[in-house]
Parts: C-alpha cells; structure tokens; sequence
C-alpha cells in the first residue's frame, strides 16, 4: 500500500510547477501563434523551391504533412490561449465573489434554482484547466507525430526504392512502415498480446525512436486511460478535421487545387481549354508552370518563349541520350512544328525560374487568335497532360 502511495504521490516541485504553468502556456502560446503564422509563409516558398529546383519525389506529400503541422499548431494554441484566458477570467470571478450565486437574490423558478444550486465554481475551474492543458499537450503531440512521420516515411520509402529491383521486398517494407501506424492508431493492437510482443518487440523499439514516438506515444497512453478513448478520438479528430480546412486553403494556389467550397454548378465556358495568368509573362504570379510567352496580346514581331527547367526532366534527358533539356523541347505553332529554334540558358527573375528563352518570328502569322503547343517526352509533363497550349493574340 505504502508502495501505491510512493508511486502515485506528486513530489512538491511538480506541484509547484503544476499549479504556475498557466503563465507558461500563456507565454508559449501567444509567441508560437505569431512564429507559427509567419513560418506557414516560409514553408509554402520553401514548398514551392523545393519542386523547382529537386527531383525528389513526395515534396507535395511533405508539403502537406507540415503545413498541417503547422495548422494544428496554430488552431491549438489559438483555441488553448482562448479556454486558458477563460480560465483566468473565472479564476478572477472566483477571486472578486468566493461566495459563489446568490441563489436567495435569484427571481427564477424552483426548478431552475435547483440546477443553479448544484453549479460549482472551483469544479469549473478545474474542468477548463483540464481541457487546456490536454489542447496544450495534443498540439505539440500532433506535431512531434508529424515530424517524425515525414523522417519515419522517408527512411522507410527510400530503402523501398533501392531495394526496388528485388521481387515482393519493397511491398514488405512499405507494409511494415503502415503495420507500426495502424499499433498506434489502434492503442497498441500488437501490445496486447505476450506471444506477438516477442517477434515484434524489435521492430517497435526501432520504429518507436525513427517516428519519435519515444517522446509521445507513453504520455499519449496517460489520456487514453484518463480522458476516455472515444471522447479523445472525438476531441483529436474535430481538430483534425478544422486543421485540414486551414491547410487546404492555405496550399489552395500553391499546389494548384480546385476550391472545395466554390458553388459554381457549371463551368464558364463549354471551352474545355484552361488559362491562367502564368501563361502570360507580363502577368505571371509565383511561377511559371509549363511555359509562357510574354503577353495574351503580342504586337512585337517575334514570340517570346520561356520553358522552366525542372529536375523531374532530367529523365527524360537520360532516356533519350541526349545532353541539355532544350534537346527534349519541342513547339508547335498554330499545329506545326517551329524546327532549329536556338534556345537561350535563362533565369525568370521575377519567379527566381531557372529555363530556357527563344525568340520566334510570327510576322508571317494571320491576325487574331494563334496558339503555341509545348511537347516534353518526360513523364513529369505527360502524366498529367499530353501538352500544353497557350493562346495568343496578334495584332
């Protein structure tokens, strides 16, 4: 008995600590919402860098895992600094009137009394300073979940693709890594058992530090037991979900996405063909996706053409033996082919591009609506679309 009581007794400094930590939290919540909304900008042209200039596959997937990082931790500390300035407004409360409600001075009905009568001010308090330190807590959980899971699912699906060649090994390996998240998600279905524990007793204690959820996963087990899983699921999934709003709208332009919550029932044009001012130079935004010329209206002589550059075309270099990316660059004009176009290396500083720039002569082009056609044998382009076409108009 004495043992219990050693073990479940907080020690006095923990208690101190304990009962002063709203001021912390204040501190590190207000500070981490200002830091938190100016990195979501530098994590969105990191973003954008990264695709421009490395061929590394699943930058869009990371991406998304951290600007939603990023979202969950900004609406946790918002919605925690909101309950733990709650809180410190009933602690206030309780300090001015310790005598609680009046229920005598009460023009109300009995029954209504009655309710009245069992509401307990320091209960209260309590309850809310509950909720703000599990709001607290989840927030830094889900980014320490989403940090390690961006290093856990590198290490894991790079050693799926060199051993890639291997027949089965790589779907083993990529099977292991969703084995270890569905024991986490699942509250440990693997642990529940002494017989399964042994065999994957190694492969738990290896995942538990790659994913960092040596520095969750034990305290995370302290709310499931307290809190109640179903109401934690509940409280874990609605933030979940408002944070996925937030970050959708945030990565709304820079990953291209349709608006979710456009009410448009029908498209603007029966054109299925679709613009956009990245085709255009002089209206150009963060970048230029495919290629642009420099206006919608040209009244120059020539055509100026800028392609970007990406890593992701280097394959298609490599595929046809060829030795510089203007090589595997072909345009069309009006459906037939510009042939010996001499392309210039170039950089696009206005969106910091790196490419190549021609010049084509269009004096010989009828007035009115022309179109120039892009073609790059590279995957990167062609599993998206076939080509581009950009419309222009001379005058």
């Amino acid at each position: 008995m004495e043992e219990q009581i050693l073990k479940t007794e907080t020690p006095k400094w923990l208690k101190r600590i304990q009962e002063n930590s709203w001021e912390a939290e204040i501190l590190i919540s207000g500070g981490a919402i200002f830091s938190l909304v100016k990195s979501a900008d530098f994590i969105t042209v990191a973003g954008i860098t990264f695709k421009e200039n490395y061929p590394f596959q699943g930058i869009d997937q990371t991406l998304i895992l951290l600007t939603l990082a990023t979202s969950w931790l900004t609406i946790g500390f918002i919605i925690h600094l909101f309950f733990r300035g709650f809180w410190v407004a009933l602690v206030c409360l309780n300090s001015a009137f310790p005598q609680g409600i009046q229920t005598d001075r009460l023009t109300v009905s009995e029954n209504y009394k009655s309710i009245v009568k069992a509401y307990n001010l320091s209960q209260h308090i309590i309850r809310i300073d509950k909720l703000s330190g599990l709001i607290f807590f989840s927030s830094i959980v889900f980014s320490l979940f989403a940090v390690g899971g961006i290093v856990h699912a590198w290490i894991f699906f790079t050693m799926a693709f060199f051993v890639g060649d291997i027949p089965i090994l790589p779907e083993i390996i990529i099977g292991l890594f969703f084995l270890y998240y569905l024991d986490l998600f699942t509250s440990g279905i693997f642990l529940r058992s002494k017989f399964l524990w042994k065999f994957y007793k190694p492969f738990y204690t290896i995942n538990n530090y790659l994913s960092l959820g040596f520095l969750y996963r034990a305290p995370l087990q302290i709310l499931v037991t307290n809190f109640g899983r179903v109401r934690l699921s509940f409280f874990l999934l609605s933030l979940t979900a408002l944070s996925l709003v937030v970050s959708y709208e945030s990565l709304r332009t820079v990953l291209r996405l349709d608006d979710f919550f456009a009410q448009h029932s029908y498209p603007a044009s029966s054109n299925k063909n679709s613009y956009n001012d990245n085709f255009y130079l002089d209206k150009v935004g963060d970048r230029v996706d495919w290629i642009a010329v420099q206006t919608d209206l040209v009244t120059d002589k020539y055509l100026k053409v800028f392609v970007p550059y990406r890593p992701a075309y280097d394959e298609a270099i490599d595929r046809l033996k060829e030795n510089s990316f203007d090589k595997v660059v072909r345009i069309e004009i009006n459906k037939v082919p510009t042939d010996s176009l001499f392309w210039f290396n170039y950089r696009l500083k206005k969106t910091n591009q790196k490419g190549i720039i021609a010049y084509i002569p269009i004096e010989h082009l009828p007035k009115g609506q022309n179109e120039i056609t892009l073609f790059i044998d590279a995957d990167y382009l062609t599993r998206r679309f076939p080509s581009v076409t950009v419309p222009f108009w001379k005058e």
